[in-house]
């Protein structure tokens, strides 16, 4: 919790009043949430958990397989995703 004290001979409060002096920005410290970002994390957590098969995953994430596919074609990183995913299964299996 802060406490903040004002020593202004202005009446008039401005955006550099309401810093911390001692703190960094926040910018450093909230990593960037966007929906995106969120998509894509949501995505390959389903096919990591479905071990690599799309239909699983679509059913996991209550989509479409095509519009799975799509989003694949979207974030071609994902399919990296897939690949390792279905590795590890055929490993355990």
């Amino acid at each position: 919790m802060y406490q903040m004290y004002f020593v202004r001979q202005s009446t008039v409060l401005t955006a550099e009043d309401f810093t911390f002096p001692h703190s960094p920005p926040l910018e450093n410290k909230v990593k960037e949430i966007s929906l995106e970002n969120r998509e894509q994390e949501t995505i390959a957590k389903a096919i990591e958990i479905a071990g690599g098969n799309l239909s699983k995953a679509a059913r996991l994430l209550n989509i479409g397989r095509t519009t799975l596919y799509r989003k694949l074609n979207q974030y071609p990183h994902l399919k990296k995703v897939r690949r390792h995913s279905s590795a590890s299964s055929s490993l355990n299996a």
